[in-house]
């Protein structure tokens, strides 16, 4: 979910840095404009919950503070996602890093985030120690089923949440170029293979958005489609990271 691209003006970098700070400050205000166009899609129109990672990068969480403010106040679970955007690999103390970013979620939210998924789905071979470490049960790094799977660490056992580079705006409309209605047609596509095979064991499908590309107003209706089209179904249940992590936990102990 995480993306690297700058804004066009950050290639042309002043002595004093003031087109890059511009071009991010523009990037910035993109989000807030179209973040509450999401809200309205995701919780007003179907009053689902949603697990926001966006606002988690302290730099932003502090420049779009009413948007985050109107996530948590509608119930939005808080991902960690890095204390700035980066990839974790790449980082000089990634345990500073983790601490840094679950504290500022705890402060702003009041809780302890619960759920990880690192920028570009970056680890090493010690993120999830570190991740455990520091609280966090379940990660969506691990782009590898349609179920949760659980893995051992020296400070207990973290889960993995489905995630997905198919039903993912950046990926189809951002990297793909596809039209607005192909993100629709995906996604329902991905829908009703899943709920087929829910049949037979429960799966979990993933849909990855981004305020400044699906959010923007020639898009949005087709996210509304979509949820229209899912909650349409019966036995389909909404719900953030952390209460995928939750019923699966639930689940294999009763089993």
């Amino acid at each position: 979910m995480a993306h690297r691209k700058r804004h066009a003006t950050d290639r042309a970098i002043a002595a004093d840095g003031t087109a890059a700070a511009s071009g991010r400050t523009e990037l910035e205000l993109a989000r807030v404009r179209h973040a509450g166009r999401l809200l309205v899609a995701v919780q007003g129109s179907h009053g689902a919950q949603h697990t926001d990672h966006a606002r988690d990068q302290w730099q932003r969480f502090q420049f779009v503070s009413r948007v985050a403010a109107a996530a948590r106040d509608a119930g939005f679970e808080f991902m960690g996602h890095g204390f700035i955007q980066g990839p974790t690999h790449k980082l000089d103390n990634q345990a500073d890093a983790i601490r840094r970013t679950v504290d500022a979620i705890a402060a702003f939210t009041g809780s302890q985030p619960r759920s990880w998924e690192s920028p570009g789905l970056a680890e090493t071979n010690e993120t999830l120690d570190l991740l455990r470490a520091n609280g966090i049960e379940y990660v969506a790094d691990w782009v590898i089923d349609d179920l949760p799977q659980e893995i051992e660490t020296p400070y207990g056992i973290i889960t993995t949440i489905p995630y997905t580079v198919e039903t993912n705006d950046i990926v189809i409309l951002g990297l793909q170029h596809l039209p607005a209605e192909q993100f629709a047609r995906r996604c329902i596509d991905q829908f009703d293979r899943l709920y087929l095979e829910g049949d037979e064991n429960a799966r979990v499908m993933a849909l990855s958005i981004h305020p400044y590309i699906t959010g923007v107003p020639h898009r949005a209706r087709y996210l509304e489609e979509v949820l229209d089209y899912i909650v349409g179904h019966d036995g389909v249940a909404l719900m953030t990271a952390s209460q995928i992590g939750d019923w699966y936990r639930d689940e294999m102990r009763l089993k």
